[in-house]
């Protein structure tokens, strides 16, 4: 009999997919391994997920997780959220399950008090290191960044003044929940450069024409809960 064990957490008979090849971009990366937290429809096994497993067996005491982003003391709270991490209420919103991923809807994107784009879908995804979305999109958010310009055309960076970062944030009908300066800063163009690359690139990542992707360089601002009990993604304020 298979059991797994995550932080604790011990599911049987856990179906796991061995890697057998490795593509050289994750050559020298230091992981082991990834672990699926979105729904079960899109497994590539088509079988249970391990939190879904936990679920199912009643390993976990709800079907919960909160993460929690940062170069140091970063936690995957599996089971419900860890209050110590973040303070007030946790604002939910409710989760377009028709694509298997935790999408949200009716996103808007902030530089200052404007909203440079609105009404589009959100994936939220702790495995996605910056932030992405349709090329055109991005292009109409830049092009309400003072200094902005292309950078990379073919993958989709912008870079913007170094001294004068733009003040973004994302809602979905609630709070504004914004992006520091550091975490939308990838750096300098080039070393002694005046500009800097923007953690939002243009790409078409075949989600569909309307969807962004909001990775590390987002979560890393909130305390992020995905809630199977609710079908739903939520964020609060960092502690």
């Amino acid at each position: 009999m298979w059991i797994v064990s995550v932080a604790g957490v011990a599911v049987k008979n856990q179906y796991f997919s061995p890697v057998t090849t490795l593509s050289s971009s994750f050559a020298d990366d230091p992981i082991d391994g990834i672990l699926g937290l979105a729904y079960p429809a899109i497994s590539n096994l088509g079988e249970s997920p391990f939190f879904n497993t936990a679920i199912t067996q009643g390993a976990v005491p709800a079907g919960v997780f909160g993460f929690k982003l940062a170069s140091s003391g970063s936690e995957l709270y599996l089971g419900g959220t860890d209050s110590k991490l973040y303070t007030g209420s946790i604002e939910y919103h409710s989760v377009d399950r028709s694509t298997g991923f935790w999408q949200l809807s009716g996103a808007s994107a902030y530089v200052g008090s404007k909203a440079a784009v609105s009404n589009f879908e959100t994936i939220i995804d702790s495995g996605t290191t910056i932030m992405y979305g349709p090329p055109s999109a991005v292009k109409a958010f830049y092009q309400s960044v003072s200094g902005s310009k292309v950078y990379d055309s073919e993958n989709g960076y912008y870079s913007y003044p170094c001294n004068s970062p733009p003040s973004v944030s994302f809602s979905w009908g609630g709070k504004k929940w914004a992006i520091s300066a550091d975490n939308f800063n990838l750096g300098q163009t080039s070393t002694g450069s005046s500009q800097c690359v923007g953690a939002l690139a243009g790409q078409d990542l075949g989600l569909g024409s309307n969807v962004w992707l909001l990775g590390d360089s987002f979560m890393k601002n909130v305390y992020t809960a995905f809630s199977f009990d609710n079908n739903a993604v939520g964020f609060a304020s960092l502690d």
